[in-house]
């Protein structure tokens, strides 16, 4: 038996992608590359992402929003979504409709910027190798 998760990985100024990882901690570590902090991002999901991220001075990745929108936490470096299970503790493969959203919302990167003390995040579309040559 696989012990593999389907999981939803964001990378800095890269668009989020669906991969697998192993479900072992030292795996997670690796794909975050640090310490792990886990928080939900709703009741069947988590976000895993670097304990010191924003301590070690990592970039600033995407932002995370209540569902009005509104900004609520802003992640650090590299982290991945994977799903949850309360009962078990431990986690899990999202479903195809969970990577399907989560793609969804966290395709693009986000610029994060701080003005006046208010955070504001904006998407981009990230320049590839192939863009770069059509420019030169």
């Amino acid at each position: 038996m696989s012990n593999e998760i389907k999981i939803i990985m964001c990378e800095v100024g890269k668009i989020a992608r669906e991969d697998v990882i192993e479900n072992k901690l030292e795996k997670m570590q690796a794909k975050v590359q640090g310490y792990i902090e886990c928080f939900d991002l709703d009741e069947k999901t988590t976000i895993v992402c670097n304990d010191e991220g924003k301590i070690n001075g990592l970039p600033l990745n995407r932002a995370i929003r209540d569902k009005d929108g509104k900004i609520q936490e802003v992640i650090a470096g590299d982290f991945f979504i994977a799903g949850f299970d309360y009962k078990s503790g431990k986690m899990k493969s999202l479903d195809e409709n969970q990577r399907k959203d989560l793609l969804e919302k966290f395709y693009f990167p986000e610029e994060i910027l701080l003005i006046n003390g208010e955070v504001f995040a904006s998407k981009y579309e990230p320049k590839t190798n192939e863009n770069k040559d059509k420019i030169r």
